[in-house]
């Protein structure tokens, strides 16, 4: 039937507290020498291209993450303070950046451009033309963010997943002693 969570998203509103050009949402799953060297040079492009082009730029902490490992770089200016909600992130940014799928359908969600670095298609990507998910790659960075600032996603964005009254199915299906 579907997840509550995601019909949260589907009706949410914020009020706007800062606004970002560009919302890297961090990653807590670097297990290796060679991922963690990745997403540092990932980083630190990112970073380099957002100064340059004078995007704003704000990095939203992975729930596990303490924000030491920006803190080592110096990188610490980008994190935003007090560790935002997803729905408030997203929301008060241009473009995102994921390293993850679950923020795809979040951001899809929320209406907010979205610009992935993985190489895995979603199932939800392979299904529909998904003209607001951008595939980006530290070579790409520049070129990516601009077309995602370009696009804009229409009001039927979400559509895809349908997810309106699925609490209340939720709710009825246990309720009826049906499952």
């Amino acid at each position: 039937t579907g997840t509550p969570w995601h019909e949260f998203l589907s009706q949410h509103s914020t009020d706007g507290d800062e606004k970002h050009d560009v919302l890297f949402l961090s990653s807590a799953g670097r297990q290796s020498p060679e991922s963690e060297k990745a997403f540092e040079e990932f980083v630190r492009r990112l970073i380099d291209v957002c100064e340059r082009r004078n995007w704003s730029l704000g990095i939203k902490l992975h729930p596990k993450e303490s924000g030491a490992w920006y803190a080592d770089r110096n990188w610490s200016a980008y994190v935003l303070e007090g560790n935002p909600t997803i729905q408030n992130a997203l929301q008060n940014t241009t473009v995102a950046i994921t390293t993850g799928s679950s923020t795809l359908v979040e951001a899809m969600l929320l209406g907010t451009p979205i610009c992935k670095w993985f190489d895995q298609q979603s199932p939800l990507e392979r299904e529909q033309d998904l003209d607001f998910v951008f595939d980006i790659t530290p070579e790409t960075i520049d070129m990516t963010i601009q077309n995602a600032m370009e696009t804009t996603a229409d009001s039927d964005t979400a559509s895809v997943l349908n997810y309106q009254g699925v609490t209340n199915e939720i709710v009825d299906i246990v309720t009826s002693g049906d499952c």
